[in-house]
């Protein structure tokens, strides 16, 4: 234990590059406190694919959950940026790697921002409706970000192009916002297992 706190005092958090993953939380707890006089004891934090919500919990665990799952990311990336194994990544896997966390952690905050939204003014909105955007843009991304740190791994540059193709389609989840999600996730598992399937065709490594 005091190995660790003696690492954890000297972490160079000054640098600003080191800081910014910060800002994301920060912002979602000062929204959270903002709104939080607003709302009944209990609010809801999951929808089924209909828009019904069905997990009602306590104002603080719903309201707190999400801004410090992005702290622990945030702070945990601090942690790893002050360790030699990313000293030792070339500047493009760095680059890479902070631009995927910065994507995941705008997604939590877009979904944290519409649960505060929702249970505002209850039914107001299509949850999944408000969701599955958000969710076409994060795989697209995730395509994307594969084909970028991929090389001749044909399972991965393919996956990364039907994940693209996926996070695309998926966007027909608004006009029928019933089914959303179903079209999101179905989507999703083809593109996992076509991946496989033309690997095996071409009877090549997987990795």
């Amino acid at each position: 234990m005091k190995t660790i706190i003696r690492k954890l005092k000297n972490i160079k958090i000054a640098k600003g590059k080191f800081l910014w993953p910060l800002l994301i939380p920060i912002f979602l707890l000062i929204i959270s406190a903002i709104f939080a006089r607003f709302y009944p004891p209990e609010i809801f934090i999951h929808w089924t694919e209909q828009g019904w919500p069905d997990w009602l919990v306590g104002k603080w665990s719903g309201l707190l959950f999400l801004p410090l799952l992005t702290t622990f990311f945030a702070v945990a990336d601090i942690i790893f940026k002050n360790t030699k194994s990313y000293k030792k990544l070339p500047a493009t896997v760095a680059k890479n790697y902070a631009e995927f966390l910065l994507v995941i952690l705008l997604f939590l905050a877009y979904f944290h921002l519409a649960i505060i939204a929702w249970n505002l003014r209850p039914f107001s909105f299509h949850f999944s409706l408000a969701i599955v955007p958000a969710l076409s843009a994060l795989v697209y991304y995730f395509g994307t970000w594969l084909l970028k740190i991929s090389s001749r791994r044909v399972v991965i540059k393919n996956l990364g192009k039907f994940l693209k193709v996926a996070g695309c389609l998926s966007l027909v989840g608004v006009i029928f916002p019933s089914s959303a999600l179903t079209i999101f996730y179905t989507l999703l598992i083809f593109s996992v297992i076509f991946s496989f399937l033309i690997k095996i065709k071409l009877k090549k490594e997987i990795f």
